[in-house]
C-alpha cells in the first residue's frame, strides 16, 4: 500500500540533521525542507558531525555534551517514565 502524503519539513539545530535524511531518503514525501539555525553538512567519509565539533571546538562544544552518557542515563529516569 502507497502513502500519498507529502509535507513541508521545518526543522532547526539536530532536527535539521534528521530533515536533511528525510530528504534524502524519502524525497517523494517533501514539498520543502527549512533548516534553521544551520548549514547543511554533507557526509563525509573522514568523520560525523560530532567528531568534527570535538576537533574544532572540543569536549565542551554542547553537541558533545549530548553524547554523554550520564546525560542520556538521566533523561531516560526521568523523562521516559
Amino acid at each position: 500500500r502507497r502513502c500519498s502524503w507529502q509535507a513541508f519539513v521545518v526543522s532547526h539545530d539536530w532536527g535539521a540533521i534528521i530533515g536533511w535524511y528525510l530528504c534524502l531518503f524519502r524525497p517523494e514525501r517533501i514539498i520543502a525542507l527549512a533548516a534553521l539555525s544551520v548549514y547543511y553538512l554533507p557526509y563525509h567519509p573522514a568523520g560525523s558531525i560530532l567528531h568534527f565539533a570535538r576537533a574544532a571546538h572540543g569536549e565542551n562544544h554542547y553537541l558533545c555534551k549530548f553524547q554523554v552518557w550520564e546525560v542520556d542515563n538521566f533523561c531516560c529516569k526521568n523523562i521516559c517514565k
